[in-house]
């Protein structure tokens, strides 16, 4: 009896705790969406294209880091080159994100959080609903470092919510002998064969090298994925993503 009491305390503090966090989440205007306790800031811009969207996840960097502050030049030349609708997400503790629940993944001993289911649904949530507060079916999610590492790994978690992925220095594999701990390489066989898949590594690599994106594209073209692997020459991990030869791709895989 005790235990139950104690259950159902906690389980009335969690849902205040979680009213709490949403009421103070201004989600009535195109800034900031509420999901699973935290509220996620993002920028978004509107183009001609009614059916596609492009989202953008960032990667692993200093705690508090304005990341759309950063990315928001990015967006406009996806915009502009594209027409396609753009939105790039901080994850939580980036931009004015909120850390209720989850800590920033560049935050020292959270690097794995990626990779934990809850964070998983967290993302999943975010992007679901935001494809669903723009009206648009068809995502191209494009996502660097930690967040290509994420994004693949979502891209066969639930394979009807990305429509196309362009992942930039990712890295697909993680302890396998932890169960708890989902990535790519533990989700690749639930994706989608309508699907496209870009893998893109910088030759010069040291953060995420080469043979990363390599062994991926081997294993996910074993099962007949629509997969592409592209080298950019003479490019480190740090700003990848913004070098005109993943334009060239992101235009190419949207004509």
């Amino acid at each position: 009896m005790l235990k139950q009491l104690f259950i159902l305390v906690f389980l009335i503090t969690c849902s205040y705790a979680n009213k709490t966090y949403e009421s103070a989440c201004d989600t009535n205007n195109d800034q900031f969406i509420f999901s699973k306790s935290e509220c996620i800031n993002y920028v978004y811009e509107e183009a001609d294209d009614e059916n596609n969207l492009i989202i953008f996840l960032h990667g692993s960097w200093n705690e508090g880091t304005n990341i759309l502050k950063k990315y928001t030049p990015l967006m406009e030349d996806l915009v502009l080159n594209t027409d396609v609708s753009t939105i790039v997400i901080a994850l939580p503790g980036y931009s004015k994100s909120s850390t209720n629940v989850f800590q920033a993944i560049g935050k020292k001993g959270f690097s794995s959080l990626i990779y934990t289911k809850e964070y998983l649904d967290l993302i999943k949530d975010v992007i679901l609903q935001l494809k669903e507060k723009y009206k648009k079916k068809t995502l191209t999610l494009v996502a660097h470092s930690a967040g290509a590492s994420l994004g693949t790994t979502l891209y066969g978690y639930d394979n009807t919510l990305i429509q196309n992925m362009i992942s930039i220095a990712g890295s697909y594999t993680t302890d396998t002998k932890n169960s708890n701990l989902l990535s790519a390489n533990k989700t690749y066989k639930n994706i989608n064969k309508k699907s496209k898949l870009i893998l893109i590594y910088g030759d010069k690599d040291k953060i995420s090298p080469p043979k990363k994106s390599k062994d991926f594209y081997a294993l996910v073209k074993k099962e007949q994925v629509n997969v592409k692997l592209i080298e950019v020459k003479n490019a480190v991990h740090l700003n990848l993503e913004l070098r005109e030869e993943v334009m060239d791709e992101i235009l190419e895989l949207l004509e």
